[in-house]
């Protein structure tokens, strides 16, 4: 049973995730998440999701999980989530013109269904999703999973208004490069479209063109690493970069036509791009919007969103409280400022962060006024540090998150040479793992400070790693777990590989021996098989 959404509507324990209108907007549907720290009723439903509609058909209608509208606003397409989180998550299609709610036409159990950030349900009912690397396509009559490259994961599909091509990215399996191909539901057929690092691809109405984000560039040029907005026809013909903005390009939309174009740079700064003119309008000047984060005391926060700064800086120790017109206080007390970008901050938190009741985060910004800045949701985890393995290469803020291997941040027991699949660990080496939010160390850092060399601010507590390749469950020992030597806010952790292992990679568990606190994180190392 779905749990009690609020009869008089989402309140401040909600955080809005997704709007979606209809095509004639009518009907508005509100996607909200609700955080079981925030709201105490809700701790029985953890990760809480739910969708109301607004309008004369619908008004005040509550539905579990995500729902989204077709073109004509006569159907939409539901996603369930299992409440509490174990169990099946449910799909349905609404027929809106008449109020039947269809049958669930899935149940998933492993795997969260992901759906494409343009259009999931033509103007015919047909929906499309994906979940555990496959791509599914379904309609009141049914559901059947479509035949797409064995060698490769679906992801994130959208859908035209006539229910006839569905965009998708692609991942080779083991890759961290998305292509983007079509799906022709007619001929049952795929073909590619972009080869390249692409995501958050939306289609015309009509299935003639698609817009897609990519960090690469396909004329020859070398990328600066900022993602930008692409066009191109679903013929895979007329590619063209539409946007070549300092910041990057972080959510961008096509209209229903094709026509026109919506982006989100990530400076904060909306444009409306005209594709036949080439003209571009500014409709929204920079406004500064931040993402919910989980603390914890001493944590570095990675704080992301849109026009935090409007450059990227870094500062030296002892930090500043303000860097690049950015400020961020905690119940009025500034904090240090690690470094800055338009749309992340690194920031460090008290180590005597309390309770997790009415902690009051307030951002300041030298953005262009118009839009009120709401306070920072975060989300305190006070009773254990909020521990987090560091990737080796982190991935840009996306829409979904990507569904292949990340292997952590370690460096070699000489400290000369990263580990990587090129350069893997070898049995019985230490090797050097970095992580944030580990918790209290000995001697006390204050906060903005560098972490000493002599002695090291090792943690007050525990800490244990353990592998769980395939069968083998193996104690890894810890040698050293502490703050970094060097760095602000940044820990290390000392592990001994174990003798024996599968490779070619470790798969491991890590994190404080806090009593009472489900609190560790899973990573990937590349290491040498030992003979067996």
């Amino acid at each position: 049973m779905p749990p009690p959404w609020p009869s008089e509507g989402f309140t401040n324990a909600y955080d809005f995730v997704a709007v979606d209108v209809s095509g004639d907007g009518s009907l508005v549907s509100q996607s909200a998440f609700g955080e079981c720290a925030r709201r105490s009723t809700l701790c029985g439903y953890a990760n809480l999701l739910a969708t109301q509609l607004s309008g004369d058909r619908f008004g005040g209608r509550a539905f579990s999980g995500v729902m989204r509208f077709s073109p004509n606003g006569k159907f939409a397409f539901g996603v369930g989530y299992p409440h509490p989180p174990v169990g099946d998550y449910t799909f349905e299609i609404v027929d809106l013109s008449s109020g039947g709610v269809q049958s669930p036409l899935v149940k998933v159990r492993a795997g969260s269904p992901q759906l494409g950030y343009g259009r999931v349900i033509a103007n015919d009912g047909t929906a499309v999703f994906s979940s555990n690397g496959r791509l599914y396509v379904g309609r009141t009559t049914g559901i059947s999973m479509l035949q797409t490259s064995s060698s490769e994961d679906a992801w994130s599909p959208s859908i035209d208004a006539g229910g006839k091509l569905v965009v998708y990215e692609s991942f080779p399996k083991g890759s961290n490069t998305r292509k983007l191909k079509v799906f022709d539901l007619q001929k049952l057929e795929e073909r590619l479209l972009v080869d390249g690092d692409v995501y958050g691809a939306t289609i015309s109405n009509d299935g003639r063109r698609v817009l897609f984000l990519s960090t690469a560039r396909f004329d020859g040029q070398a990328s600066d690493g900022t993602p930008q907005a692409f066009l191109i026809e679903s013929n895979a013909t007329s590619l063209r970069q539409i946007t070549r903005n300092y910041a990057g390009i972080q959510p961008a939309i096509l209209s229903g036509n094709g026509e026109v174009c919506y982006v989100v740079t990530r400076a904060g700064r909306v444009f409306r791009l005209d594709l036949t003119s080439g003209d571009s309008l500014q409709i929204v000047g920079r406004t500064s919007v931040a993402e919910r984060f989980t603390g914890g005391p001493g944590k570095l926060v990675r704080l992301r969103g849109v026009g935090l700064a409007e450059l990227r800086l870094t500062a030296t120790a002892p930090l500043p409280d303000t860097l690049g017109g950015f400020r961020i206080r905690l119940n009025g007390q500034a904090l240090p400022i690690l470094s800055v970008a338009p749309n992340e901050v690194l920031f460090q938190l008290p180590w005597d962060l309390g309770g997790p009741a009415d902690q009051l985060l307030e951002m300041e910004t030298d953005a262009e006024p118009g839009f009120e800045v709401p306070p920072v949701p975060m989300v305190l985890a006070s009773q254990f540090a909020e521990f987090e393995l560091l990737n080796a290469a982190p991935l840009e803020v996306q829409y979904v998150p990507i569904p292949v291997k990340q292997y952590v941040l370690a460096a070699h027991a000489a400290f000369d040479a990263l580990v990587s699949p090129q350069n893997p660990a070898r049995p019985n080496e230490i090797v050097h793992l970095y992580a944030r939010g580990v918790g209290g160390v000995d001697p006390a850092v204050p906060i903005g400070e560098i972490g000493p060399g002599e002695p090291p601010a090792v943690i007050t507590g525990s800490f244990a790693c353990g592998d769980i390749t395939g069968n083998s469950r193996q104690e890894m020992e810890v040698l050293y777990a502490g703050l970094a030597p060097g760095t602000i806010g940044f820990y290390q952790i000392s592990v001994r590989i174990p003798s024996i292992i599968l490779g070619p990679d470790l798969f491991f568990v890590c994190g404080p021996n806090t009593t009472g606190a489900v609190n560790f994180a899973w990573a990937f190392l590349p290491v040498e098989a030992a003979a067996r």
